[in-house]
């Protein structure tokens, strides 16, 4: 079944569309297209050259498919959509609203893209992915398996977000950074470029993170804190609230600072430390393993 008012270009040619299709008013279809069976296209769409729409699909009103395009079984793209050239866009994917997908993008099954999302080119989004509204990826990214990416996001260029990852509302992720397994990104953070952060780490809300970090497994990093350029802070840390570390840190693996600190460029701090609230720790400080640092304290240069 056809509708009546289905417009397609005098030019075009060796378009195949297949039984239980609904096309609707004014539709523009192009070159070189297979829309396979149970398809909807409603009103005003336009689907250009070398298309392949796959069966169960549903293609909203105003929506755009550019050249080259393939479109697999069981998708919802919903109105106002842009699809450019040589995307692919696997099975059982949700495509919402205003939102617009670049050309060489890969999106892949079970993903949910909702409204007035932002993707630039050369972007991989793969399986049980969801992406929320007003969310900005740019080029070169790559987001892996069972990722929520919440409201607000902007993500910039050549970012690898690996499975199991949780980006809140609001949050930043600059150029180059690399996110791996099980990470929870909570709201108004903000993480710059060149920064690798590895599984199973927490960063609560309004955190900034600057330049060339490394932040390893295990890691809780808690709201209002921050963290500048090429700082290291290695497995099962905790790092609470309000605190600072500035420039060329390194923090070993199984250290707790607690709230209100800060810790000040070219510091070492090795394993096992315990750091608490209110403490000053001054520039070119090394403080080594098994060491407990209690409420309050100021540290300068050349203290130990």
């Amino acid at each position: 079944m056809r509708t009546r008012r289905t417009r397609i270009t005098s030019r075009s040619r060796n378009i195949e569309i297949t039984e239980n299709t609904v096309i609707t008013d004014n539709i523009v279809i192009t070159e070189n297209t297979v829309i396979a069976e149970k398809t909807v296209i409603t009103e005003n769409a336009v689907i250009t050259d070398n298309i392949v729409i796959t069966e169960n699909t549903v293609i909203a009103e105003k929506t755009v498919i550019t050249e080259n395009a393939v479109i697999n079984d069981n998708i919802v793209i919903t109105e106002n959509t842009v699809i450019t050239k040589n995307t692919v866009i696997s099975e059982n994917t949700v495509i919402s609203e205003n939102t617009v997908i670049p050309e060489n993008t890969v999106i892949t099954k079970n993903t949910v893209i909702t409204e007035n999302i932002v993707i630039t080119e050369n972007t991989v989004i793969t399986e049980n992915t969801v992406i929320a509204e007003k969310t900005v990826i740019t080029e070169n990214t790559v987001i892996t398996d069972n990722i929520v990416i919440t409201d607000n996001i902007v993500i910039t260029d050549n970012i690898v977000i690996t499975e199991n990852t949780v980006i809140a509302e609001k949050t930043g992720i600059t150029e180059n950074a690399v996110i791996t397994d099980n990470i929870v990104i909570t709201e108004n953070t903000v993480i710059t470029e060149n920064t690798v952060i590895t599984e199973k780490t927490v960063i609560t809300k309004n955190t900034v993170i600057t330049d060339n970090i490394v932040i390893t497994e295990n890691t809780v990093i808690a709201e209002n804190t921050v963290i500048t350029e090429n700082t290291v802070i290695t497995e099962n840390t905790v790092i609470t609230e309000n605190t600072v570390i500035t420039e060329n840190t390194v923090i070993t693996e199984n250290t707790v600072i607690t709230d209100n600190i800060v810790i000040t460029e070219n510091t070492v701090i090795t394993d096992n430390i315990v750091i608490t609230e209110n403490t000053v720790i001054t520039d070119n400080i090394e403080i080594t393993e098994n060491t407990v640092i209690t409420d309050n304290i100021v540290i300068t240069e050349q203290a130990l």
